[in-house]
């Protein structure tokens, strides 16, 4: 039986490898998991069991398939109490991705759960995995600054030295950077991004390869840099593969698009908007690349009432889940009203600028503080 035990272990790790590098079709990986989920139930090993249920939500969300990603978080609450530590750990992440989906309260606790229970083992890459999905958790709360986004790192730190998992030190690395773009800190992200492209630079990496290029893409947007963000997204699109994320597809061909539109090259910032599909909420990923684009076409044609209703409508969608993405989306709102509709600028401005600072994020709130009629001090809690 221990054989069987490393044997479906092995072939969990191998369907995962295949996926994450587009050597497997997305039926085949579904079906050869469930395969693997069912072998794990017959014999009582929640720990592959769970793993397999890792892997398939990421493939799940990779093609926007909310139902059988609701399917999986369904069946991880099923199991959260079952097998020993590392099932019950594994459970606990998987079910810290719903910050993703639907519940960040749920997220949360399940992180925290799962980072508590990991820390009772001997195994650091088990404690490094709920490391990073508390850390995913709270960075999308606007929370990463916090004393508990601050000990999560410095819990990790110790094991990202001692790993041999380069994908899970890579994306822990990633989300620090990610969560320092998000608060607007962009020096200082560039410098966490530099750092975490070292870990996959002789990697064949795909999908980490696309999410660093992705998030250097917006970060050069965000400096101003548009040179610099149409060769990120151009080196992102070289290592698409069709298992990549729906989202990256998307992403790339908006950050072109806004590429194109602010460096007047019209026809292909049309040709750009033209190739981007309609996409219903919820938003399952940070939507601000998308729909800054989508909004700044609008706005080209003086169609600045249909501009501002899709960014209220993304924002209100986003709110309570991507706390960050509905921040930037503000201050983008807020920027398109400031001159149309002062009045209205200041409200929703001074809503986000409140939570940037209880949240503590500095660069934010100076952002939003131009769009304010009062003092900003008037807005700060005594």
């Amino acid at each position: 039986q221990g054989k069987t035990l490393e044997a479906l272990r092995a072939e969990v790790q191998h369907i995962d490898c295949l996926a994450q590098n587009g050597q497997i079709p997305h039926q085949d990986c579904l079906e050869e998991l469930q395969r693997l989920k069912e072998e794990a139930k017959a014999i009582g090993d929640w720990g592959v069991f769970t793993q397999a249920l890792d892997v398939e939500i990421h493939r799940l969300d990779h093609r926007r398939d909310i139902l059988g990603v609701v399917n999986v978080l369904r069946e991880a609450r099923l199991c959260a109490n079952l097998g020993g530590p590392d099932a019950r750990c594994q459970a606990r992440s998987i079910l810290a991705l719903n910050v993703y989906y639907g519940s960040p309260e749920e997220a949360l606790a399940a992180a925290r759960e799962a980072v508590a229970i990991s820390l009772e083992t001997q195994d650091p890459d088990l404690q490094l995995h709920a490391l990073n999905r508390l850390i995913v958790a709270l960075l999308y709360q606007g929370r990463l600054g916090s004393r508990e986004g601050q000990k999560a790192f410095s819990l990790a730190e110790p094991r990202l030295s001692r790993t041999g998992d380069l994908i899970l030190k890579f994306f822990v690395r990633l989300n620090k950077a990610v969560g320092l773009l998000e608060a607007g800190e962009l020096d200082a992200a560039k410098g966490a991004f530099d750092s975490t492209a070292c870990v996959i630079n002789r990697t064949k990496a795909t999908e980490a390869h696309v999410t660093l290029f992705l998030n250097r893409g917006e970060l050069s947007l965000a400096s101003h840099d548009l040179l610099g963000a149409q060769e990120h997204y151009y080196r992102a699109q070289k290592y698409l593969t069709p298992s990549s994320p729906e989202s990256s597809r998307l992403i790339i061909n908006a950050g072109l698009g806004i590429c194109a539109l602010q460096s007047g090259d019209l026809a292909e910032a049309r040709r750009r908007e033209a190739c981007l599909p309609p996409i219903s909420s919820p938003w399952t990923f940070d939507p601000f690349v998308v729909v800054s684009f989508k909004a700044g076409m609008l706005k080209k044609r003086g169609a600045f009432e249909s501009a501002d209703g899709l960014l209220a409508e993304v924002a209100k969608d986003v709110r309570p889940r991507l706390v960050t993405a509905w921040i930037k989306l503000t201050i983008l709102r807020a920027d398109f009203l400031k001159k149309r509709d002062p009045k209205q600028a200041a409200r929703i401005a001074e809503e986000a600028f409140l939570v940037a600072e209880e949240l503590d994020l500095s660069q934010r709130s100076t952002q939003l503080q131009k769009y304010l009629h009062s003092d900003p001090k008037h807005y700060r809690p005594r």
